[in-house]
Order: C-alpha cells, then structure tokens, then sequence
C-alpha cells in the first residue's frame, strides 16, 4: 500500500511538468460531415522529432460531444473519444505553413440508442498555418467510421 501512495504522489507530482512543457498542444475543434457533426478539444505531447523540428510526431487524446443522423437510425447526441498519432510537418510548406497526418482509434457512444457504442480507427490529412505564435489553424479531411472535415485552433505550450 506504500507504494502505491509513493507511486500516485510521483505520477502527480510528474505529470502536470509534462502538460505545461513547450512540447505540449491544446485543439479545439468543430467537425462536420454527412452523417455526424462533433465539436471538442484534445491535447497532445511531442513524442519524437526530426530534422531540426521540421517533423513532429504527437500523441494525442481528445473528446468530441456531437450529433449523429445516419440514415435509417433516429438523431442521437454522442460522445467520442480519440486515441492516437499525429504528424505536423513543415519541411515542404515552410515554417509557418505545414501539413498534418493523423492516425487514431476512436470510441463513440450514443447516448439514446440500445446500441451505444462503436469503435473504429480513423485516419486524417490537412494543412495548417500558424497564426500568431501560439496559435495555429488546421483543417483537415477525416476518413473513419465518421468522415468529413475538422477545423481546429491549435495551442502549443
């Protein structure tokens, strides 16, 4: 039992230098597609970086509230959540124009169905640009169990 007390004081004590570094992001984002609209935030932190931070790879966890209308299935309000990698990548664009990649596993639940969850991976692609440092803008094109496209303001910490 010590040591789980020892062991949940150091996570604590660690894990809010690891959020408030330089190498941390914050998303708020809207996403509209045929079938389903979500609006949300996610954070992420830098894993690995090359070529001089020309590459930068991300992990990431976000939550997204939203509306479902797939066909034949009545309106829904649900909640997602997103595991995953992101790519930013400015050696083509230049520093303050990049392109993103995304890559992640998604679990969705709907709150007024008899069917409340569903899980797939999801895989998305965009560009962006920064706008004033902090902040940047992104959209992208998002393929998945819930396709269509996500605007985002970025906040790198």
């Amino acid at each position: 039992m010590k040591h789980l007390m020892f062991l949940a004081v150091l996570v604590f004590w660690s894990f809010p230098s690891h959020l408030f570094s330089q190498n941390f992001t914050s998303t708020t984002s809207y996403q509209v597609g045929r079938k389903a609209e979500f609006y949300g935030t996610s954070f992420s932190t830098w894993v690995k970086t090359w070529n001089n931070q020309k590459v930068i790879t991300r992990a990431t966890i976000g939550y997204l509230r939203g509306t479902d209308w797939r066909d034949g299935v009545k309106t829904s309000s649900t909640d997602r959540f997103e595991f995953g990698i992101d790519s930013r990548n400015t050696m083509i664009l230049g520093k303050d124009y990049f392109h993103v990649f995304g890559f992640s596993y998604t679990t969705t639940t709907h709150i007024q169905q008899n069917n409340p969850r569903e899980d797939g991976w999801m895989f998305s692609f965009g560009f962006g640009a920064h706008v004033i440092q902090p902040f940047s803008f992104t959209a992208r094109y998002v393929l998945g169990n819930r396709k269509g496209i996500r605007l985002g303001i970025e906040c790198d910490f």
